[in-house]
């Protein structure tokens, strides 16, 4: 074999290397814990991003996105990189929590599909907050099972909750009365990654708060 040839294969190898490499340490939706905000552009259009405040990006999509979900808000440390994603899934004219109800269980199974059954989880049960509630809510925390993975998962949690909405004028959904006979129940799911450092990166804002 030339010597041309055997330094061909070796940077094939280690692109090969390299490329299975980030794939081990690939988090949530293709996505991984301590990534810059350059890093994210890098792999995520500039055009899909819906908004900015403060360290969080909205995005409506991700390089691994879920077929539910509509927005990606990624919280991105100045000091720890890409601490948390929040995503969230909607259903409209839920009345019933029928529809909102089987969505959070889809989300759950998929999500201990991958990460392992959680230690402490509940069933995706809506349930109403008081005797005549405006909204019926229901919220739980799943922790993973076992040792730290490569992509430095701390908490996962999941929220699935109903509002009863209208459309306003501009034709956006705003939260209505109880008593709002144009009333319509909104289901909604929110899914939240916290990565290990989020606890690292909450304690730098208590001390340098904008």
């Amino acid at each position: 074999m030339k010597p041309r040839q055997k330094s061909r294969l070796l940077i094939c190898a280690v692109l090969v290397l390299a490329s299975y490499s980030f794939a081990q340490e690939t988090g949530p939706f293709g996505l991984r814990a301590g990534m810059t905000r350059r890093q994210v552009q890098e792999i995520v259009p500039a055009n899909r991003m819906l908004s900015s405040k403060g360290d969080d990006f909205t995005y409506s999509t991700a390089p691994q996105p879920y077929p539910l979900f509509e927005e990606y808000i990624l919280t991105f440390s100045p000091k720890y990189g890409l601490v948390q994603i929040q995503v969230t899934a909607n259903s409209l004219d839920d009345e019933s929590g029928s529809l909102t109800q089987s969505r959070c269980k889809e989300i759950q199974a998929a999500v201990s599909k991958k990460y392992g059954i959680p230690d402490r989880s509940q069933q995706c049960e809506l349930k109403a907050e008081n005797e005549k509630p405006c909204a019926l809510r229901k919220e739980f925390s799943m922790w993973v099972i076992g040792s730290p993975r490569a992509d430095q998962i701390g908490k996962i949690s999941l929220t699935a909750f109903l509002m009863p909405s209208v459309k306003n004028q501009r034709g956006e959904d705003v939260v209505a009365g109880c008593n709002d006979p144009h009333k319509l129940w909104r289901g909604r799911i929110l899914l939240a990654y916290e990565f290990a450092d989020y606890p690292k990166y909450e304690e730098e804002v208590k001390r340098h708060p904008l």
